[in-house]
C-alpha cells in the first residue's frame, strides 16, 4: 500500500535555511557562490586549507571546539598545535580523505585526549565516531533551489504516494562507478535485478522521484557518504546502505538506514518486510537531525551523544 506522511504523523516544515552543509570549497570554480554554513562561526578553531587560509581562525588557546578540513595539510596544523587541545571536541569533515587514511598523519594523543567526529569513517575505531555529513549546496543548485524547496513541501503536504525504490547515482562524478567497488557492485547487482533498475535523472527529476520513492539506493561515495542519504531523509526516504561503519553510527544514532552486507542480499521480499516497518519512523525527529542546530547541539561540550 503506497505511504504518505499523513499515514503517520503530521510533518514540522523545515527550515531550509538551517540545513547542515560542511563541504565549503571556495577555491574551486564549479562551487562559485556556495557559501560557508554557519555553524562555522560557532567553532574556536576552524582550519580549513588548503581551500581556504581565509577561513582558518583561532579564537583562544584553550578551544572547546575545532573544526578541521581532512586534508593533509589541515592534519599537518592540527597536529602541531596538538600539545594546547585538550577536552574538545574536533569535526574532521569536508573532503573525502577517508579515516583509514587520517590515522596514519595524525598524533594518537589528539585521540586519546579528545572527541572526534570523522565524516568519512570507512573503519572501525572505537573512539571515534561518524556524523550526518549533511548536504552539498552545489548539488542543491544544480537542481534549483526553489524547485526543490517545492517538493519538499509538497511531500510535508503529504501529496505524494511513496512506493517503490530508486536507483539513480554518479549523474555528477560518473567515473566513480569504475573507481569505486560498492558502486561498481551495486551497478552489477541491478544489471541481473528483476525488481530494481537504474535511472539516469535530470536533477530536477531526481528530487521529484526520491520525493516519491519508499528506498534509495546509496552506494559509498569517494568520502563513505554522500549528500543522497541527507537528501533522502528530507523527503522521507530511506537509503540502502552496505554495512561500513560510518553507517552503523548513524544508524546508532537515530538516522534510519537499511543496511545490508552486499548488494546480492536485497531481494523483493526483504524490501517488502521493511515497508511494513516504516511506520515507526519518526521523520520529524530524523529531519531535525539534519539540520545545523542539531549538529551543535552535537558537538557542544555538555553533549554525551
Amino acid at each position: 500500500m503506497p505511504v504518505t506522511p499523513s499515514t503517520q504523523c503530521p510533518l514540522e516544515p523545515i527550515d531550509l535555511h538551517d540545513l547542515l552543509d560542511l563541504r565549503y570549497k571556495p577555491n574551486r570554480e564549479q562551487y562559485e557562490g556556495c557559501a560557508k554554513n554557519p555553524v562555522f562561526k560557532n567553532f574556536d578553531w576552524v582550519i580549513w586549507l588548503p581551500d581556504s587560509a581565509r577561513s582558518c581562525r583561532i579564537k583562544t588557546l584553550n578551544p572547546d571546539t575545532i573544526l578541521c578540513l581532512a586534508h593533509k595539510k589541515s592534519f599537518k596544523i592540527l597536529n602541531a598545535l596538538g600539545p594546547l587541545i585538550k577536552n574538545a571536541t574536533i569535526v574532521i569533515a569536508g573532503a573525502d580523505t577517508n579515516l583509514s587514511v587520517f590515522l596514519s598523519r595524525i598524533n594518537p594523543d589528539l585521540i586519546r585526549n579528545n572527541r572526534i567526529f570523522y565524516e568519512a569513517k570507512d573503519i572501525p575505531h572505537p573512539e571515534i565516531k561518524s556524523f550526518c555529513m549533511g548536504y552539498n549546496q552545489f548539488y542543491l543548485q544544480k537542481a534549483g533551489i526553489s524547485r526543490i524547496e517545492k517538493t519538499i513541501r509538497r511531500y510535508e503536504q503529504g501529496k505524494y504516494q511513496k512506493s517503490g525504490t530508486l536507483a539513480a547515482w554518479g549523474e555528477h562524478w560518473p567515473a566513480l562507478d569504475n573507481k569505486l567497488s560498492d558502486r561498481q557492485n551495486a551497478g552489477a547487482f541491478l544489471e541481473n535485478s528483476s525488481f530494481i533498475s537504474r535511472q539516469h535523472l535530470t536533477p530536477t527529476d531526481y528530487w521529484e522521484k526520491l520525493a516519491q520513492s519508499l528506498f534509495l539506493l546509496a552506494p559509498a561515495g569517494q568520502g563513505v557518504q554522500a549528500p543522497k542519504l541527507a537528501e533522502a531523509w528530507l523527503v522521507g526516504t530511506v537509503p540502502i546502505v552496505t554495512s561500513t561503519p560510518c553507517f552503523e553510527d548513524l544508524r546508532d544514532r537515530g538516522y534510519p538506514l537499511m543496511i545490508i552486507n552486499q548488494w546480492d542480499e536485497l531481494t523483493a521480499a526483504q524490501l517488502k518486510k521493511w515497508e511494513s516497518e516504516l511506520h515507526t519512523i519518526d521523520w520529524n525527529s530524523v529531519r531535525a537531525q539534519l539540520t545545523s542546530t542539531y549538529f551543535l547541539s552535537l558537538i557542544s561540550r555538555n553533549s554525551s551523544r
